[in-house]
């Protein structure tokens, strides 16, 4: 975790190598109903807000990844790239909604 000294937030930051290193195969089908290139927007504000993006900004579906099956319960997640943010690697689908 790193914090922030300007507003106290915590944030949780992947290594540059986060998403090449999660088990399972990356693949360009569908995650949750969602490609890459697909635009997205939050549907959870409170993620939003906690990670100091404008609820209403619209991100882009830039990479899926598939369960590894390894772990019980493990879901579809996708990396999503909102402008001026680093890319958000390994999210569940459910916490954005399509837009396109």
């Amino acid at each position: 975790m790193e914090v922030f000294p300007h507003d106290g937030r915590t944030w949780k930051r992947f290594p540059d190598g986060a998403a090449a290193a999660r088990q399972g195969a990356e693949r360009g089908g569908p995650v949750g109903g969602m490609r890459p290139g697909d635009a997205v927007m939050f549907a959870r504000l409170d993620l939003a807000e906690t990670l100091g993006i404008w609820r209403n900004a619209t991100g882009r579906v830039v990479g899926t990844h598939a369960a590894d099956g390894v772990s019980d319960g493990a879901a579809d997640t996708v990396d999503v790239k909102f402008e001026g943010h680093e890319t958000l690697q390994a999210y569940l689908p459910a916490m954005f909604r399509r837009v396109n």
